[in-house]
């Protein structure tokens, strides 16, 4: 199973005017400083690398497959919409699934979706290379959890106050108190 980032989202999660207010900062003088620690704080929560193990904004990926199998868990919930299924069939030619030979099950669920076989639909054969099977998908958050949105905003905060330990300071800096109880109802998911 290979998981590829096809197109990812410009939009922000929280933005740099939004991050300011919550810390309270007036001037422009460190706006690169606090933009960059906004882009650290999603990193560390969102995507594949992720530790909640879901997409938290809106991005197209491709999951890649040798074979179809019963049903297909996607990773990175939650799965907006399967764009595209393609596979490379047993004669080694290129074919896309009909949208009627297949059914989503959980889109924009939490729990995540399954991709699985219509009813009296079997899953083709496939050539059974490590990319015969393509499932495009969207995945991410209509609309960012509150939380989330509080625990990225709680944690740039706590990246700026200790700026000098990620400018090469010595102490060590850990979340700030909050931040696991934010994110822990979202981890409960992840892949």
């Amino acid at each position: 199973m290979r998981l590829t980032l096809i197109e990812a989202s410009s939009a922000d999660l929280v933005t740099l005017e939004e991050a300011k207010r919550h810390m309270r900062v007036e001037t422009d003088d460190d706006d690169a400083l606090i933009d960059s620690l906004i882009k650290t704080a999603v990193a560390k929560l969102d995507g594949r690398n992720g530790r909640l193990g879901r997409s938290l904004i809106e991005a197209k990926y491709r999951l890649s497959l040798s074979t179809f199998t019963d049903e297909i868990a996607l990773p990175l919930p939650p799965t907006r919409s399967i764009d595209h299924v393609e596979y490379v069939d047993a004669a080694g030619v290129p074919c896309t699934l009909d949208a009627d030979e297949c059914r989503v099950i959980g889109l924009d669920d939490e729990a995540g979706a399954i991709l699985a076989r219509a009813p009296r639909h079997p899953w083709p054969w496939t050539a059974g290379g490590p990319e015969s099977v393509q499932i495009s998908f969207t995945a991410g958050y209509r609309q960012l959890p509150n939380p989330l949105r509080t625990a990225i905003l709680i944690h740039v905060g706590h990246l700026y106050d200790h700026r000098e330990v990620l400018l090469g300071g010595s102490s060590e800096v850990t979340t700030p108190m909050g931040y696991e109880d934010l994110i822990g109802p979202f981890a409960e998911w992840a892949c």
